[in-house]
């Protein structure tokens, strides 16, 4: 199943395997601390194989402490053999939400015994405390995604007051790259409980699509417009899905 319907004279649509979103457990796995390097505790916690748990936990603990800096997504990969679960996994989170993601096997291309640490660019943010809002129940329209545009819903509680242009925020980790795109909602505050839409288009690039994971993590902020960058001052938790892309490049259309 192909996404987004476009006229082939516009634009060629994308070849190759379809990719198929996955979403993280229905609730979100919160460690206590916000400091995920120190000790955090999980409900579920991702179990590595005894002999290697020392030094991988040490220079990942460094690496997030060096680069995960208040705000900064970071998603973690981890080969089969690190994991008692003989399965690639994928450790990914922001502030005080964290996903675990268990891959299918020769998913990620890692050697033995090795994990991959990315995070994001910094953006333009800050964050409401409390969080007045909670996401929940993040739907995926599309069976597969091929980076023309994603859309869905998701589950809001509001507990506290909102205003402001208030916005879904989509941030898209493409490898090293990260991309922030927002869609604004039609109410000007949120209360009590509902479903917010969001339709986001050109996920990815137009000539190719990334290789390797893309991270999504949606949250909702209200949107302040009157610099020469949009800041966002975050409202709620962020809701996380992943897919693997293989590259591939768009056939050439009529010159």
């Amino acid at each position: 199943m192909k996404i987004g319907r476009r006229q082939a004279s516009k634009r060629p649509q994308l070849q190759g395997p379809p990719l198929r979103p996955m979403l993280p457990p229905k609730r979100s796995l919160m460690p206590r601390s916000r400091n995920l390097a120190r000790g955090s505790r999980f409900p579920r916690r991702p179990k590595l194989l005894r002999g290697w748990r020392p030094t991988i936990v040490q220079d990942n603990a460094r690496k997030l402490n060096k680069n995960v800096t208040a705000g900064k997504i970071f998603v973690l990969e981890l080969c089969p053999k690190l994991m008692t679960s003989a399965q690639p996994t994928v450790l990914a989170g922001r502030q005080q939400d964290f996903f675990i993601f268990e891959l299918a096997p020769g998913t990620l291309q890692l050697a033995d015994f090795e994990a991959s640490l990315t995070t994001s660019a910094e953006q333009n943010q800050d964050f409401q405390a409390p969080l007045p809002v909670r996401l929940s129940n993040l739907r995926i329209d599309q069976k597969t995604i091929d980076g023309t545009f994603l859309s869905g819903s998701v589950a809001y509680r509001v507990s506290g007051p909102t205003s402001g242009k208030l916005a879904m925020r989509l941030t898209v980790m493409l490898g090293k790259s990260t991309k922030t795109m927002y869609q604004a909602l039609s109410k000007e505050n949120l209360s009590g409980e509902g479903t917010a839409r969001f339709h986001f288009k050109s996920l990815y690039t137009e000539q190719s699509r990334p290789s390797g994971l893309v991270v999504f993590f949606l949250d909702l902020a209200a949107m302040d417009e009157s610099g020469p960058r949009v800041r966002a001052l975050v409202l709620s938790n962020d809701l996380a899905a992943l897919v693997v892309a293989q590259k591939v490049n768009l056939p050439k259309g009529p010159s």
